[in-house]
Order: C-alpha cells, then structure tokens, then sequence
C-alpha cells in the first residue's frame, strides 16, 4: 500500500513523507501476473511490484490501498517485523563483519510507470515486461559510481561510467526514453541530415544512455558515510540477548530464543516475532540508542533515526 519498498527505499527514514501507491498501477501489475505465461514470469513480477492477482480486482471500486484488510499475523509479524529486523536492521550474527551489499548512493523521488504517465510522455511500452526495467533502471542510476577514491581520478570514474553504461544497453529503448522523459532531459538534438542541421528526436538507444549517464554524473557519487556503516554489530546482538536472558515477564508471555541472533536459534515464529518486537527489542534498543550516558541523543542522529523508525513500525 505504500510507495516505500524495495531497496532504493531501504534507508528512507522519514515515515511522514511516506505516500500511498497508485491502484491502477496496482491493478495492471495485477493483471500482468494473471496473464503471465509461467511461474518463473509470475516470480519475477511479484518480485518487482509486490502484487499478485486477486479476485477482488474484478470489482470496479476496488482500492487495495484503501480497502485491504491487514493479516497482522503473515503481513506484519512474520512479514515486516521479520524483514524488517533480518534485513533492515541486520540482527544476525552471520552478518557482523562482512561487506555490506552495494545500496544506493542517493534517493530519487523517480516517478513510477503508470498508463496516465506514459501516454502524457508519449513513449508507451511495447511490453509488459518492459515495465519492470524501469525499477531496474532507477536502482541502477542510484549505484556509487567509484569507490571512494577522489573525483580527480579520471580513470576510476571512467571505468565505473562504462560499466553503468554496459548495464544501462540490457535494457530496452522504451523504459530508457520514459526514464530520460520523466527527468526532463532534452527530446531532440541537432544532427546534420542531406547537408543541413535539423532538431532529431532522441530515440536510439545509445543517445538515451549517454543522456542519462550525463544526468548520473551531476549526482552524488560515491557512498556517504551513513550507507556504510551496519547499525546493528556483535555488542547490539549480545545486548539483545542479555535483555532476553534478564528481563522478568509475566508466566502467559510466550518465551522466545535466548540465543536470538544466531542461526542455532532456528526459524522464529510470529507469536516470537509479536513478543521480541513488543518487549525485548524496544528495551535492548532504546537502553543502547536511546539515550547516551543519560542524555538524550542529538537530533538526526543516525542511531535515533533507525531508533525512530523501528519503533513506529513495533507501535503499529
């Protein structure tokens, strides 16, 4: 129901900017996966859109963002709690110490595919399966274009240009034409035709990368500081089992693994996830990010912002 997912988004904090999706974009993702041929197709669009088909959407005021009814137990405990704590967070052992995932550089407000949208554009896609290199599109353009060597390195940044550039020719000409459209990056260009000048339309493909690439360059370049660091390492995840092992709770709370955090823990189940994110996570993450030695963390704090995301999504 909202425009906040997928990894583009991961970081994004700041909840009240938070904005619905658009229903008949969901319906047509909808509609794809029904008439999709195969499995692996259906896969792959739940993947990009995180929409399947219902029968729900036969009904002509049918709005999933409005009108759906949240399944508390598979949505929130074991869908956003768990995604939230594995992937967001990170509270897993396994992953102290290791390289994190390449994660945007920057985030773009990009406006999403829509049938409204790419009729005013005039650059429809020929394909459904065209509508999902636009996402693929908007995460790459969002890639660190470097590593973090200084601007002046030509040759760094060349080589990072030519790659994005590689990646950017797998995709189809009409998603890269709506993409370079929605950034209103120039339509034609002067080229000489039979001896005399003329305004060309930028249509081939080449043309479409190199505008976008120029785009690309104007942006951020390389990771900032808070992409890189991991917010939870082995004393967060040793505090979370402390707080487990230690904190006295009623005999009708349902116990969870005191080992939370390693994969000898096993698989957590969604009363564990309903009793980790109401009780013991709230405390091990206010007491450790909360505050600091008493007073009160400064104001846009890396810590207090994840602190404050967290704990909107624990109160939902």
């Amino acid at each position: 129901v909202c425009e906040g997912y997928g990894i583009s988004t991961m970081y994004d904090t700041c909840f009240h900017k938070w904005c619905h999706r658009d229903a008949h974009e969901m319906q047509h993702c909808a509609e794809a996966w029904r008439d999709a041929l195969t499995s692996t197709e259906r896969e792959k669009l739940f993947k990009d859109h995180g929409v399947c088909w219902s029968e729900l959407w036969r009904l002509p005021y049918w709005d999933s963002t409005q009108m759906l009814v949240i399944d508390s137990m598979h949505c929130v405990l074991e869908g956003l709690v768990h995604y939230h704590c594995l992937h967001v967070l990170e509270i897993d052992i396994n992953k102290v110490g290791k390289a994190r995932k390449m994660v945007p550089t920057f985030d773009y407000p990009w406006i999403k595919y829509s049938l409204d949208t790419t009729t005013d554009l005039q650059c429809p896609m020929k394909h459904d399966k065209e509508i999902s290199h636009i996402g693929h599109i908007h995460r790459m353009l969002e890639l660190p274009l470097g590593d973090g060597l200084p601007l002046e390195d030509r040759d760094t940044v060349d080589i990072m240009v030519e790659q994005l550039g590689a990646k950017l020719k797998q995709k189809n000409a009409s998603p890269l034409k709506f993409v370079c459209r929605t950034l209103n990056l120039p339509r034609t260009y002067r080229k000489k035709v039979k001896g005399s000048w003329k305004q060309v339309e930028v249509s081939a493909k080449d043309d479409l990368i190199d505008l976008l690439i120029e785009w690309r360059l104007k942006q951020c370049m390389t990771l900032g500081e808070i992409h890189n660091v991991r917010s939870v390492d082995k004393a967060t995840i040793e505090h979370i089992q402390a707080v487990i092992k230690d904190t006295a709770t009623p005999s009708w709370i349902n116990s969870v693994p005191a080992n939370y955090g390693v994969a000898l823990a096993g698989t957590i189940k969604a009363d564990e996830w309903r009793t980790l994110s109401t009780i013991y996570l709230p405390i091990a993450l206010v007491t450790l990010w909360g505050d600091d030695d008493g007073h009160s963390l400064a104001e846009g704090s890396r810590s207090l912002e994840v602190l404050d995301h967290t704990m909107a999504l624990f109160q939902a």
